[in-house]
């Protein structure tokens, strides 16, 4: 069949899949009437599949949850006793794109069943970040309609919907609530009506990204401080260089950031190479592993979390960053990107300075209800990229409550959701999501819950003595202990974090069962023990086996209530706080006792059932925030800026005394969901990314960068998603491969082609340059066979870095250079009065070679074809100090220095080369050694002279190398 498009109420006909055509301004939905019985990307569904025949007798519906033969607690097709439990529900949900702002709709939805939701909800009905549902006539936590005879017949439902100021979508959903019987779904439709008549303006986004107080660009987190700097970095970044001794640790974190940056459009064509400080050139980025310097006035947790902070350095050649570990590689570098972006939006460039990051909190995470309902591996996946994006480390999966267990087990496989349409992860997929996470550096913390919330295990472990009530497994029994043990312990392995969280919340009905009491006083011996004794005693026994693996636990805090006379609970369980509730006790009574704490507190649940209260779209200072829509950003803005702020339950939060601050290790971020599947993966992407984003700046407790959430509000618009978000991802960026490049250039002064004479001192400049990577080490050989033959040397050469020898003829200077920089050798020819210079027109001129073995040279631009230089003079005299060398090296006759390769050996001195100066000190006397020969033949020769000799001295011309 083909699927049906709804375009202002005319139906038409198109292929699913195929891209629709439509009016610019009109509202798209695929498939309305399901007639082609193929879920599209479209189309979010949980426990849902197709039926038929449809609302008019013809054609295709979706049935939503599950329905029952008889008495049977089981749905056909399955063991799993769920009749009565939240997992019956399910629900469809289509999304409409081409959606217009500030514009009226009309929807029209046809549902059966006892008791159903429907609406059409608009994740961004007012400013900010305020959902709406607009549908149904149903309100409260579960409420459902009913259709026309008690459910068994089909109810059409038309209703108006008013846009919000930005809105460019909507969700058609329906769904039920019953925990005993399906609902049914068909023909959503949409149609526009027009312009409101007095819309609302949502604020206009910034131009130009503000800068922060201290002068940094905008990220989330706002880093810890920043030292500006003269200048400005201007990229773009073309090049990561990994510190050669620190690639085995951080070749893969600088590669998977550097592919995100180039996917956010700071560093398109980066590539990635190793090398050293010396390597980094202009638009590269230099990283390497080393302390960063925390201040002294930081939580002493800060120091303790080393692997997290880093330091950049950021200059108008490059950026060098230092990270205490492998993960603070990954934070710096989307540090660096969410700078860059925000920086791109001026003219200035990224400001030159120094930024240090670190923080003090060891667990941020999100926290995710997967117990009652499904979420797809790539969805987790997705919300992986963003944790790291904002440098949150940990992902809280609750695998296992009422419902059944979402995962895989050999210790209780008869709890395993084996439902359809919805179900369980396979131990492989775990394990590819854990892989992935680990990329991330984001920790996976499995949550099984236990004892309590246990309303499906009650149904299938129905042996006598095995459960207490339909709540609770019974832990009086030793062989119940036992399972719980190895089911913890196979969760924590599976998992891999290190942590497992053992659940323990809301065992309502503890005081009334005798057998755990009668365990306890027994393995106490003390007739005083009571039920929180016995509790906490099963939890120190699961902690025990789970220590013994290697783990460690963490438990909620509501049930400790502080009754436990006999046996306290064991200090190596970490307390997660969600609330002052049930009698339990407060968060710095639990810190006075030593336990370290991490927040999860309700005042933030991020509630996933539709808002349908109007009366939610306003306010924020005090109110939570209805359903999907809390918590309120402004509420968390106002009442949970920092990390030491707790749940007082249906009180104020609670403060953190200074004295127990450093017990606090970190928060989560808590979705709680539902088993009816509402709300689609897709909304909750878009409801949580602000939630989140508040969330990672106040846990990471750096100081906010702005004053209102109107104002964050804007940054974190701007930074949007992760990298790669809803893609795949690429984890590589090209390595260079391309061998380092260098150049050589010969120019002399005055000009090729001049003539010169008497009193003039000829130069010749020679500059070696590195290309974009280190030049390691290469030889330039300078023959100076026209130059000698002319001109007699006074001193030996000298260059501004290197090594220089003299060799028969010629000059050789070894050179090593960083990528980008240059060296020069100058040869100065000085034609003075004791120059002996032939009559006559004579050429000087020097031919120049380089080679080096791992390099190239791409250019020698005057090597051997600089056009030479004439002298042009009389003989003068012969004069001057007798006692200044007038010769010294250049021929194989007379050379004071020896043929050398450069290369020192065991008889050079220190700072020498074969008897040469280390040309690296200019202050050395370099013409010690041939002064001393010079200097034998300056008295042969006078001595000649004073017997009336002729002695014809074949003068040599001077070879001067200066800086």
């Amino acid at each position: 069949m083909t699927a049906a498009l709804v375009m202002s109420g005319l139906v038409v006909g198109s292929d699913l899949g195929a891209a629709p055509a439509y009016a610019d301004d009109e509202p798209v939905i695929v498939d309305p009437g399901f007639e082609s019985a193929e879920w599209d990307p479209t189309t979010q569904h949980n426990h849902a599949q197709f039926v038929t025949p449809g609302a008019d007798g013809t054609g295709t519906a979706v049935q939503v949850g599950f329905n029952f033969e008889g008495d049977s607690l089981a749905p056909e097709g399955t063991a799993l006793p769920i009749r009565g439990g939240g997992p019956v529900r399910g629900m469809v949900n289509k999304t409409v794109s081409n959606i217009q702002p500030q514009t009226v709709y009309e929807v029209s939805i046809t549902v059966k069943g006892r008791q159903m939701r429907y609406g059409a909800f608009d994740t961004e009905a007012s400013l900010y970040y305020r959902g709406l549902a607009t549908g149904d006539s149903a309100r409260g936590y579960s409420n459902g309609v009913a259709t026309p005879g008690n459910g068994t017949e089909w109810q059409t439902t038309t209703f108006q919907v008013t846009t919000g100021p930005r809105t460019t979508e909507l969700n058609l959903y329906c769904f039920s609530t019953s925990m005993d019987s399906a609902g049914y779904c068909d023909d959503f439709s949409i149609t526009r009506i027009g312009p409101v008549a007095a819309p609302v303006e949502a604020p206009e986004p910034w131009a130009e990204m503000p800068v922060m107080e201290n002068g940094f660009p905008v990220t989330i987190p706002a880093v810890q401080s920043f030292e500006a700097a003269e200048g400005a970095f201007a990229g773009p970044i073309d090049r990561v260089i990994v510190a050669e001794e620190h690639r085995d640790a951080i070749a893969d974190e600088a590669h998977l950031g550097a592919a995100n940056m180039a996917e956010a459009g700071v560093a398109p064509d980066v590539e990635l190479s190793y090398g050293d400080a010396g390597d980094l050139a202009a638009g590269g980025v230099f990283i390497e592993l080393g302390d960063v310097p925390i201040p002294d006035d930081a939580p002493v947790n800060a120091r303790d979390l080393m692997q997290d902070a880093y330091r950049i350095e950021i200059t108008p050649e490059g950026v060098s960053i230092t990270a205490g570990g492998e993960p603070g590689v990954l934070y710096a570098l989307s540090t660096l990107t969410q700078a860059t972006r925000s920086a791109a939006t001026g003219d200035a460039g990224l400001p030159a300075g120094t930024v240090l990051n670190w923080t003090d909190q060891e667990f941020r995470a999100l926290q995710i209800d997967s117990g009652r309902r499904y979420y797809s591996i790539d969805w987790l996946k997705q919300q992986i990229k963003d944790l790291a994006y904002t440098n949150l480390n940990t992902l809280v999966l609750r695998i296992k409550d009422n419902e059944g267990l979402r995962v895989e087990s050999e210790v209780f496989p008869e709890l395993v959701d084996d439902l359809p349409d919805g179900g369980h992860w396979t131990r492989e997929e775990v394990q590819d999501l854990v892989a992935f996470a680990q990329r991330f550096h984001v920790r996976v913390i499995p949550e099984y819950d236990m004892p309590a919330h246990s309303a499906l295990d009650a149904k299938i472990f129905t042996e006598p003595g095995y459960m207490l009530g339909e709540e609770s497994y019974n832990y009086g029994r030793a062989d119940i202990r036992e399972r719980l043990a190895d089911v913890a312990v196979e969760m924590g392995e599976l998992f891999g974090s290190g942590y497992i969280h053992l659940g323990g919340d809301e065992f309502m009905s503890m005081n009334a069962h005798d057998e755990p009491v009668e365990w306890i006083r027994e393995e106490t011996g003390d007739p005083s023990a009571t039920p929180r004794d016995a509790y906490i005693a099963f939890f120190n026994e699961v902690n025990e086996a789970v220590s013994e693996a290697g783990m460690r636990t963490m438990m909620w805090n509501d049930m400790l209530d502080g009754s436990n006379a006999v046996v306290d609970i064991d200090p190596s369980i970490t307390i997660i706080y969600w609330a002052q509730i049930y009698g339990s006790l407060s968060v710095n009574e639990l810190l006075a006792e030593g336990h370290l704490t991490i927040g999860s507190s309700s005042d933030r649940y991020h509630d996933l059932w539709p808002a349908t209260e109007r009366a939610d779209q306003t306010g924020g200072e005090s109110s939570m925030g209805e359903f999907i829509n809390r918590p309120l950003p402004e509420y968390s803005w106002n009442a949970y800026p920092s990390p030491f702020l707790f749940s007082g339950g249906f009180g104020p939060p609670q403060t953190v005394d200074v004295q127990y601050r450093d017990q606090v290790r970190g928060q989560f971020f808590p979705v709680w969901d539902d088993a009816h599947g509402w709300a689609p993966e897709p909304v909750l992407t878009q409801t949580l990314l602000p939630r989140l984003r508040l969330f990672a700046q106040d846990t990471w407790n750096s100081e906010r960068p702005v004053d209102t959430f109107a104002d964050f509000d804007q940054h974190l618009r701007f930074q949007g998603h992760a990298s790669y978000f809803g893609a795949e991802q690429v984890w590589e960026v090209p390595e260079a491969t391309d061998v380092p490049t260098w150049s050589l250039e010969v120019t002399s002064d005055p000009d090729p082609g001049s003539e010169v004479g008497f009193g003039d001192t000829p130069t010749w400049s020679i500059t070696a340059t590195a290309g974009e990577s280190r030049l390691d080490s290469a030889r330039v050989r300078i023959d100076l066979e026209d130059v000698l033959d002319d001109i007699a040397a006074t001193r030996l050469p000298v260059a501004d870095t290197g090594n220089v020898a003299l060799v028969p003829g010629a000059v050789i200077w070894d050179i090593g250079l960083q990528a980008g920089r240059s060296a020069s050798i100058v040869i100065s020819a000085p034609l003075s009065d004791r120059t002996l210079v032939p009559r006559g027109d004579r050429d000087l001129t020097v031919t120049v070679t380089g080679e080096a073995a791992d390099a190239e040279l791409t250019a020698c631009v005057g090597c051997a074809d600089l056009d030479a230089l004439h002298i042009v003079a009389d003989e003068p005299p012969v004069t001057g100090d007798p006692d200044d060398p007038p010769y010294s090296g250049g021929s194989e006759e007379t050379s004071s220095a020896p043929e050398t390769d450069g290369t020192p050996d065991s008889s050079d001195s220190p700072g020498t080369t074969d008897g040469v100066p280390d040309s690296s000190n200019p202050d050395d006397d370099l013409a010690n050694t041939g002064a001393s020969n010079a200097r034998w033949i300056a008295l042969i020769a006078a001595a000649l002279i004073a017997l009336g000799g002729l002695v014809l001295l074949r003068r040599r011309r001077a070879v001067r190398f200066t800086t």
